[in-house]
């Protein structure tokens, strides 16, 4: 094969493009010689493929030629998560959630375009895409409280505006991290004593860490806490 390559370089290349062709796999395409076939190879598999991932091993302009011949092939099929697809390709042509943004900016359609926002927020456990959440402070505050939750990352939760649902969602993470790590210090981490106090109850009671109660301040809150632990978890 050397000996050929040396010989007749744009026969072999073509022969590693028939082969990438034929197996819907860029190996081949690797070992071409010419850059442009190169390219050309690995935007044919990837379209024959339907997938823009491919499209990745390519830099420059021909990386977005190639994400474009994918969307316009994802739209010609008859999948039916086609959309989903070509969404996340024009947003790898233009940033996350750009495809929102097509949504017309009418108060008939605020909803559709915050739905899309949270449903790209979600998907990529991206808190950027809950703040272009508008006109539904709610839904936002939702949003990054949803994202916390599966990032098990309390700090977001300084980020909502309604202090009860901070709270509530600073409490929840913590309150699973001292479940699964067995360590009711991590209660200090509430932000003020007052907060922690309240973690070290919910602890107790509903986790069953009666030792929580001792990290109350006084007798009697320490007494009614293991009360509370008793009714509530009963031997």
């Amino acid at each position: 094969m050397r000996g050929l390559e040396d010989k007749n370089p744009g026969f072999v290349d073509s022969c590693y493009s028939s082969v990438a062709s034929k197996v819907l796999t860029t190996e081949a395409c690797g070992l071409i010689s010419n850059a442009d076939k190169k390219t050309d190879c690995r935007t044919r598999v990837a379209v024959a493929t339907k997938n823009p991932l491919t499209c990745s091993e390519i830099e420059g302009e021909g990386k977005r030629d190639c994400l474009s011949r994918v969307a316009v092939e994802i739209l010609n099929s008859a999948s039916e998560s086609a959309e989903e697809k070509y969404n996340d390709i024009y947003d790898m042509l233009n940033g996350r959630g750009s495809h929102c943004e097509n949504i017309e900016s009418e108060t008939s359609q605020d909803y559709l375009r915050n739905k899309c926002y949270l449903t790209v927020a979600l998907k990529h456990n991206d808190p950027d895409m809950c703040r272009k959440i508008t006109g539904m402070v709610g839904d936002s505050n939702d949003c990054i409280t949803s994202i916390a939750y599966q990032s098990k990352d309390n700090n977001l939760c300084n980020e909502i505006t309604s202090e009860f649902k901070k709270d509530y969602c600073t409490q929840s993470i913590i309150l699973d991290m001292v479940k699964e790590s067995q360590n009711i210090e991590l209660c200090q981490n509430m932000g003020s004593v007052e907060k922690a106090n309240n973690c070290y109850k919910e602890a107790a009671v509903r986790l069953g860490f009666s030792s929580a109660c001792y990290k109350l301040p006084t007798g009697s809150e320490q007494k009614a806490c293991i009360s509370e632990v008793v009714k509530y978890n009963p031997l």
